[in-house]
């Protein structure tokens, strides 16, 4: 006889929905338990959330890391207000209204109000409709942090739209300083002017060059070529030993 916690397993099958324990959710399945995994990413202390849009981001890493301290970094004014608004009742998330790239300044942007998709990498459009270009103030990872007298950042989180690059030289200090514990990019597979996000292999060389390993894909979109682009995220392995292997008490490996 069917019991009762089949019949409801199947019938949210049947409208779409796959339930699991999430003691049994797969590694590389969802990029806040794989952080978890690992000793160092049980408290994120410091969290930059680079390219913040609304919050959703921020909110996300609220409910998985309640003792997070969270900057939000978002540009555009009118997106800013919303992101302003959607924290207002977390006092441990900041949100500041500037771009994060290589060097300090300004900088033009396309700003999509519908889509609520902004990039720093102004496409041919753009430059023939400079009514959609507004400017925004940059600043960087290393001046931020030395303002602000941070000392480690334990997740970077960049979704920038092509721009992650220009995020990351400007954290050469803590970079240098081996102060930067996770990062998790949005990245591009399969090239498309029309959705610019940062070049994966660019990206890969760069952070590998600077000890990083790679924890693992979340997949973004997808279309009849395959994998166009998804989140990756990144783990500072240079303080570890040669052929170490981080294990859980349970001893899964990722």
């Amino acid at each position: 006889m069917q019991s009762i916690k089949s019949f409801f397993l199947e019938m949210l099958l049947k409208c779409g929905l796959d339930v699991q324990r999430t003691s049994s959710v797969p590694f590389g399945s969802r990029w806040h338990r794989d952080i978890q995994f690992f000793p160092n990413g049980r408290n994120l202390a410091t969290v930059f959330d680079v390219g913040a849009n609304t919050g959703q981001t921020a909110l996300t890493i609220t409910r998985h890391f309640r003792d997070s301290r969270i900057y939000s970094f978002e540009p555009v004014p009118s997106t800013f207000k919303k992101l302003c608004l959607n924290v207002a009742k977390y006092p441990h998330i900041e949100p500041i209204c500037s771009a994060l790239g290589a060097g300090q300044g300004s900088a033009k942007m396309a700003a999509e109000v519908l889509s609520e998709t902004n990039t720093l990498v102004i496409d041919a459009e753009a430059k023939l409709n400079p009514e959609l270009l507004i400017e925004v103030p940059v600043d960087t990872i290393d001046n931020v942090c030395a303002k602000r007298r941070i000392q480690q950042i334990n997740l970077l989180k960049i979704d920038t739209e092509g721009y992650e690059m220009n995020v990351l030289k400007g954290a050469q200090h803590m970079f240098a300083e081996k102060r930067i514990e996770f990062i998790l990019a949005e990245c591009d597979f399969v090239d498309r002017t029309s959705e610019p996000h940062g070049d994966f292999m660019e990206i890969f060389r760069y952070v590998a060059a600077r000890g990083f390993r790679i924890v693992s894909f979340y997949t973004g979109g997808v279309d009849n070529l395959g994998w166009r682009w998804g989140d990756v995220l990144f783990r500072q392995t240079s303080d570890l030993p040669p052929g170490h292997v981080a294990t859980s008490a349970a001893g899964r490996q990722p």
